[in-house]
Formats: C-alpha cells, structure tokens, sequence
C-alpha cells in the first residue's frame, strides 16, 4: 500500500503564504492522502487571530480538510480560552497527548489521539506539545500544564496497544526531541514534526521512524511518501514543495479575507480616548514606555521597574482600541519578576547610552519588534550622566553595586535578550497578560501631569534629589 502525507508546521498566521500551500493542495492531494499539521499554525501577533480568539485557523483549516492538527506552544500561550476555542471543531481534530488544564483535567475538545483507516491500516495519530519548566511557566498563566514527551507518548502508546497498525507522531517537539523519541519508542513509524523550522529536504530514517518537516512560515510544504506491507513502513521518500511556485487559492482567501474583516471590526471599536499624546522614539527616553515602566512598578511589587523601548512600534494618541494596541505593543511579552545585582543594571544602562545599541536588532522569543531600543526605568530611579557614565539613584539613593534589587520587566529582558546583563533565574516569577494588556487597564488612568513625562535621564552635575 503506498500512503501520502502532506504536512505543514510552524505557520505562525503567514496566510498569504498558506493561501498558497492551498493551492498545491487543491491541486495535488487526492482523497486517500494524509493532510496534517505539527503546531504553531496560530500566531495572536496578527489582527486576524486576537480579533476572532482565534476561530479563523479553525476556518481555515476546515476549508482545506486537515485530518488534525498539534497543538503548538503558540495555541498554548494564550488567553484561557483561546485553544479550547481553537479546539472546537468536529471537522479537524486539535490534538496533544501531554497538555490538559491544571487540576489534570482535560481541555475542552482537545483529544491525545485519533484513529483513522487507509485502505487495510488502521493509522493511529497522537498528538505532542513542549512541555518542561520553560513552557510550564507560560502554560500555567493559562491555566495549562504540559508533561513531559515520553512519559505521556508512553501511556497513550499503552491505552491503544492493539488497536492501530501504523503509528504516526504529529510533533510540536524539535528536531532533536524528535529524533530521541524516534530511538526510545520502536512503535513509532513516522514522526511529522515541528516546532524547531528545521528545513528538510528528505525526510531520514531514525531507529524505525521516519521524521519529516517542513521549515516554518508557509515557505515549504511537506510531502512524504510511505510504502507499508504488513503493518510496517518498508520505503519512503519525501520532498519539500515552495510555495511560492503557486497563486494563492481565491477561495482560501475569501475566506481569510471575510474572516479578517470581522476581526478587525471587532479590535477597532473605540474604549476610550487619551487626555495626553505620549510620542515614542526608539533611541530618546520617551514618555510612552517610560509610562509602561511606571506601571510595572506601580502594579507589581518590586525595587524598581525596567523595560526597553523595542517594544513598542508607535507612539499612542487620540482614540484608543484593541487594534491599535495590538499594532504598537505586538509582542507576546510578560510582566516578569527577577532578582538582579545593581551592577547588572549599571552594565545595562551602559549599554543603553550608545545609539548603536538601541538600534541593534531586538530578536528574542515572544518579541515582534524590530529593535532593541532604549532602556526605559520607573519613576523612582534617575539616572544622571557624566561625561559619559551613569550615575543611578534608587529613590533618591545611590544604586548599590553588590546589592539585591527585585525588578519587574519582561521575560525578553530577564532572558537576557537587547541586555545581556539583565539575565537572571533568581527567584523569577511570570505574570499573565501581555504589556499591550497592561496599557488597556492602566492607559485610561493616565493624567496630564503624569509623571510619564518627566526625564529620568539628565545630563551634567545636576542634584540626583
């Protein structure tokens, strides 16, 4: 018997591109084939998920007949409801075999696995998320629990023993998880995998599995190709098709086009108007993220706050709505707690002084900006230059180097990510919420005599009090 599976992973909402992975499909796959996807097909970066809690990936996927989707990190880290939202269909399975909610029950319409037939065989197609304290701290905020890979790929490999004769692992794991499984578990015949973009152009054989995927963002679609003589995959091969060798599909488009239309109806409705302009320059200290930083600090216990302005893409005037937060604060950044000396925050303001480093590029997980940016510090802290160096005071008192300071900033900054000297472990705590979350509470509140629009950077012998 010979079986194909298209696949895709990692879209992160690139549908232009998707549109054209319709096309090669609607072209090419013939009613036997396997169509599936390995996660992070979502993206709330884009106007079109947020807007619709993330409906129109379900919208689209329905219209192209996948016969199921993994759940990536990226369906995980988000709003409360947004994956069981995302899981609410009966037409394409959403699944993972390791994430359920924090009680240990299960989310609303996520399944661990599917049973489907081909010709004489009988497919078993089980589900991954990442999983491990890195993501178990985001999930929680969620209210979401991931277990680690093979304890739960073992179980559910145990509560369908004798009921498959192929088994396919749709993987939002990386390559390298991947390829461990593949050796640890002789049940495995294919892992579709995801998660890592890892560029495959043929697919390669580890332990009895055949691993295959296909980069990220839309570029490539998957294709392999397996022969199965009793119950085994006895050959294989695969390939990577471009998108770009096809137009998109008119009516995955009207789809996506009516779909992003209610989105943006829905985002674009007023919730209130600013009595102030806060303007935004990425290299200046400014008022809008100098305004993010003194709602760190007055929201969250902490010594003082911190926060570069990479984040932010524009400054706020005028109308406010969901859209237009989403367009100036687009990263999926969270308030973030963590112990750091005083000198790390010395080195970093440092950093902060040369231009250079400002406009340096800000890449990072969860940051949708550009640049790295200045770094912006609550209204309690100032910071005078001379000739060049810093001084710091914290209120009012000079900072002290070998001193313990609890900080509030985001988790790009805590990584180490634009300021390598922010990086700590120590006692770190996540906060839900994105920023542009943070400006939608507190931007309301926000004064002409905000103290936003005071400096915190001085220049010469001026008083630090």
């Amino acid at each position: 018997m010979k079986l194909t599976i298209y696949h895709t992973n990692d879209i992160h909402s690139h549908f232009e591109e998707f549109s054209r992975i319709a096309a090669c499909l609607r072209r090419q796959r013939k009613p036997q084939d396997l169509l599936l996807d390995a996660g992070d097909l979502h993206d709330f970066l884009r106007p079109e998920m947020s807007g619709t809690n993330g409906r129109i990936g379900k919208y689209l996927l329905e219209y192209l007949e996948y016969d199921a989707v993994a759940a990536g990190n990226n369906e995980g880290f988000t709003e409360p409801d947004a994956l069981a939202s995302i899981a609410k269909t009966g037409k394409v399975p959403v699944l993972s075999a390791n994430i359920a909610q924090l009680d240990g029950s299960p989310v609303p319409m996520l399944k661990k696995s599917i049973l489907l037939s081909r010709g004489p065989e009988r497919i078993l197609i089980i589900g991954m998320s990442p999983g491990g304290d890195s993501y178990n701290d985001f999930y929680h905020l969620s209210g979401l629990e991931a277990e680690e890979a093979g304890t739960a790929l073992r179980r559910e490999l145990e509560s369908r023993a004798g009921q498959y004769d192929v088994c396919v692992l749709l993987s939002h794991l990386g390559i390298e998880e991947d390829r461990r499984l593949a050796r640890l578990f002789p049940q495995l015949q294919v892992i579709i995998g995801g998660h890592s973009h890892t560029v495959m152009e043929t697919p390669e054989r580890v332990g009895g599995a055949v691993i295959h995927q296909a980069g990220g963002y839309g570029t490539y679609l998957g294709k392999l190709t397996l022969e199965i003589e009793d119950h085994k995959v006895t050959d294989f091969s695969g390939e990577l098709i471009e998108s770009a060798a096809f137009e998109p599909d008119p009516g995955f488009l009207q789809l996506y086009q009516e779909q992003k239309a209610e989105a943006e109806k829905n985002l674009r409705r007023p919730l209130f108007t600013l009595v102030e302009t806060l303007w935004f320059d990425p290299v200046m200290e400014n008022p809008l993220t100098n305004f993010i930083a003194d709602q760190l600090y007055r929201t969250y216990s902490c010594d003082f706050a911190c926060i570069n302005s990479g984040i932010v893409s524009f400054g706020l005037t005028g109308t406010i709505s969901k859209m237009k937060l989403l367009q100036a604060s687009p990263s999926h950044l969270n308030p973030t707690h963590g112990v750091i000396r005083g000198q790390q925050l010395y080195e970093a303001v440092c950093q902060t002084l040369m231009p250079e480093h400002c406009l340096a590029p800000g890449r990072g997980p969860g940051f949708r900006g550009m640049l790295v940016g200045r770094l912006h510090v609550s209204e309690n802290v100032k910071i005078v230059v001379r000739d060049g160096q810093p001084e710091i005071f914290v209120d009012g008192q000079p900072l002290v180097m070998e001193r313990d300071y609890r900080v509030v900033m985001t988790d790009y900054l805590q990584r180490g990510s634009g300021y390598p000297s922010l990086a700590t472990e120590r006692e770190v705590v996540f906060e839900a919420g994105f920023i542009r979350d943070l400006l939608l509470r507190t931007l309301p509140g926000l004064s002409v005599d905000s103290p936003c629009f005071r400096k915190r950077y001085e220049e010469g012998n001026r008083s630090a009090s």
